[in-house]
């Protein structure tokens, strides 16, 4: 992510009343991407059955990780 798409995202953030520096932004990111990892762990074991939910929360874990700010 560029200067321009992070200020874009911090823009967007401020308007719904969240402040935040691309430091912290950064680390959100990570936290997302570590949060949908262990999610999808989790369900892997409780619940195989639900693979499109894996399968989402996975994705959406690359997602996050792609996001460098």
């Amino acid at each position: 992510m560029n200067n321009t798409e992070t200020a874009k995202l911090l823009a967007a953030l401020k308007k719904e009343g969240i402040d935040a520096t691309p430091r912290t932004l950064a680390t959100w990111m990570e936290t997302a991407s570590n949060l949908c990892r262990g999610l999808a762990t989790y369900y892997r074991a409780a619940e195989p059955q639900a693979t499109r939910t894996i399968d989402n929360l996975e994705e959406a874990s690359g997602e996050f990780r792609l996001l460098d700010v």
